[in-house]
């Protein structure tokens, strides 16, 4: 018989397998489980013709054009399936309806070890609305905060070598942070990819203590989860400071300043024309196509970020002087790695 289980009972009981999303690419792309293959049965051109259908002629006309095209892809789906190399495949939709039901039972009956997640997405998108609260809770943070440029995160994946459990926002937003965040990075996640992602890095920490970089409630696009926002204000501080030099050449390196396209690079800096005037602007543009990185750097922490960023509000645990990423790292998991 086609099982069905729930995606709370997956991830509580480990259950080993590879989820597979047989959504739409429009509907993957938005927000899927984390991890998730995406094997449609319909391309977005489809689902929408297939959704104009149902609400014009009803459910059986739909029904019968799903049938004649899914009809026409089963060898290609059947191939992409059978190259899955894990012992159980566990197959979604958006509710766990038609298409997962359908492409379930019919590979199952083909002798594939497949299951299908109840309620689809929106089952899994519930489970994690409800639990994000509950496992945010369960942690105690120690939060770094600094200037940009300081290291920061590149401070957490050294901490992450030592063994310390980490929560990269910034990675889980696939955004930086400002304005100019975006700049060398794929498309920013979805808020709804955000918050999949920020729990289930906290599901997977191994101890009760998390690094995390300080950030304001916005990332680019995305929000911290209120939960999450209050859980850093009362966590522990710690100020990252670095020199004028060094930070510079980190934003030289996480930027690719000197490597990147200086076209996206131009159009992220115009943004910031209505915060620091277009002749600025225009300014910094002209030193990027000149080369003049480092000026250009300097200025925009001068006249933008470090304007921008005040620290007056905040009493901090601890300040560490960053020289070297691995040493400032190694010195915050001795003071902080054991605390319960």
């Amino acid at each position: 018989m086609f099982a069905t289980l729930d995606y709370e009972t997956t991830i509580k009981q480990n259950f080993k397998c590879a989820f597979v999303d047989v959504r739409s690419p429009g509907e993957y792309k938005k927000a899927t489980i984390p991890g998730a293959l995406n094997i449609p049965l319909f391309d977005d051109e489809q689902r929408a013709l297939i959704g104009m259908l149902y609400k014009e002629s009803g459910n059986e006309a739909a029904t019968r054009k799903g049938i004649d095209l899914i009809s026409i892809r089963l060898p290609f789906l059947f191939d992409k399936f059978s190259q899955i190399d894990e012992k159980k495949i566990a197959v979604f939709c958006a509710k766990g309806g038609y298409r997962s039901s359908s492409i379930g039972s019919l590979f199952h009956a083909l002798g594939m070890p497949i299951v299908k997640i109840n309620q689809g997405y929106k089952g899994y998108r519930r489970y994690i609305i409800d639990q994000l609260p509950e496992i945010v809770a369960g942690f105690q943070y120690v939060v770094l905060y600094g200037k940009t440029g300081t290291g920061k995160t590149k401070i957490l994946y050294e901490l992450q070598k030592l063994g310390a459990d980490i929560l990269d926002l910034e990675g889980c937003a696939n955004h930086r942070g400002s304005l100019l965040g975006g700049v060398g990075l794929s498309s920013a996640h979805s808020q709804k990819t955000f918050e999949s992602m920020i729990f289930h890095n906290l599901f997977k920490a191994k101890s009760k203590v998390i690094f995390i970089e300080g950030e304001s409630k916005r990332i680019g696009k995305v929000f911290l989860p209120d939960c999450l926002y209050q859980a850093l204000s009362n966590g522990e501080k710690v100020l990252i400071t670095s020199s004028l030099k060094r930070r510079i050449a980190g934003i030289k390196e996480d930027y690719r300043v000197e490597t990147g396209d200086k076209e996206e690079m131009s159009s992220a800096l115009s943004s910031l024309a209505p915060y620091i005037g277009h002749k600025q602007t225009t300014d910094y543009i002209t030193l990027l196509r000149d080369g003049q990185y480092d000026k250009l750097i300097g200025g925009l922490m001068k006249n933008y970020y470090d304007l921008a960023y005040s620290t007056n509000e905040k009493s901090f645990n601890y300040n560490c002087e960053n020289t070297d990423e691995a040493l400032c790292a190694g010195m915050l998991w001795k003071k902080y790695g054991t605390i319960v």
